[in-house]
């Protein structure tokens, strides 16, 4: 069964649904030529190139998981701190039980893991010309080099290391 619920800051104008959808509620407005009604309706997303689907409200167009994970899950855009992610991968599934919260990192985690890369560990890859594990870590955009390893845990051990050494 479909709820529908208020979405922060847009109370009273806009709702999301526990299946994806978003609609506009009924209400009276003022324009240049005085009052209105505004009839309510469920609005339709467009799909634009990045695969995301788009609503326009009145303040722009937006991402119909971020208004849908503002409503079910209480999120609270800020950047790329905490993401919201589409658990199946199906950017056009926005039902609330496929979304989840994730910092910038563990979304990052996840899509490396869905890559097949040749490590399970984030930071950590196979240097074919060394035969040898070699780690490093981004921080602010710039790529550190920490040493190829013998052993993967080993690598893995120095990323961590170094992800605890960052203040996040």
């Amino acid at each position: 069964m479909e709820e529908y619920r208020d979405i922060p800051t847009y109370e009273g104008k806009y709702q999301a649904s526990n299946l994806g959808n978003v609609k506009s509620l009924s209400r009276v407005v003022t324009n240049k030529r005085g009052l209105y009604d505004l009839k309510g309706r469920v609005l339709k997303p467009y799909k634009r190139p990045d695969g995301y689907l788009h609503v326009s409200i009145s303040k722009g167009s937006f991402l119909v998981h971020i208004l849908v994970a503002m409503a079910f899950l209480n999120h609270k855009p800020n950047g790329r701190k905490i993401m919201v992610d589409h658990i199946d991968e199906n950017k056009s599934n926005n039902e609330f039980t496929n979304l989840q919260l994730l910092t910038n990192r563990q979304n990052i985690v996840k899509s490396n893991l869905l890559k097949n890369t040749s490590s399970k560990h984030t930071g950590v890859c196979w240097d074919k010309n060394r035969s040898k594990w070699k780690a490093q870590i981004k921080i602010n955009g710039k790529k550190k080099y920490l040493g190829r390893f013998i052993n993967e845990l080993e690598a893995s051990e120095a990323y961590q290391a170094a992800l605890k050494s960052i203040d996040i």
